[in-house]
């Protein structure tokens, strides 16, 4: 008996509030474990600046709020809910969400305990 895994890659697209960019997220787009080394290289090479990782605890939430820069982002260990207006992402590790400068949402970590995110932005 042979078993396959497949792996779907799905994007999904939101306007963003006053930019002609658009907020992207994207299933399994890097190989879990996660290579810092791997996500720097992909998000370098767009322009954005060195990732950081940060860490969110356990029950830590924003509301709606913006950002002057364009982020994108990845889990490394957890889970975290990302509201754009009606539109409701959970970025899991390997998973990138991208969203642009000014775009209204709000974020909160849905892990049992504390998510780390690498994060990277750019003007």
């Amino acid at each position: 008996m042979t078993l396959c895994t497949t792996i779907s890659v799905m994007w999904r697209k939101v306007a963003a509030a006053g930019d002609d960019k658009q907020a992207t997220f994207t299933k399994a787009k890097f190989a879990v474990p996660i290579s810092p080394e791997a996500v720097e290289a992909d998000w370098t090479a767009l322009g954005y600046s060195k990732p950081k990782v940060e860490s969110y605890a356990q029950g830590w939430s924003r509301g709606e709020h913006t950002h002057p820069v364009h982020l994108i982002m990845t889990i490394v260990a957890g889970r975290m809910e990302f509201v754009f207006g009606e539109e409701r992402y959970v970025v899991e590790p390997g998973d990138e969400i991208f969203y642009a400068a000014n775009t209204v949402h709000s974020a909160r970590n849905l892990y049992d305990g504390t998510t780390q995110m690498m994060e990277s932005y750019k003007r």
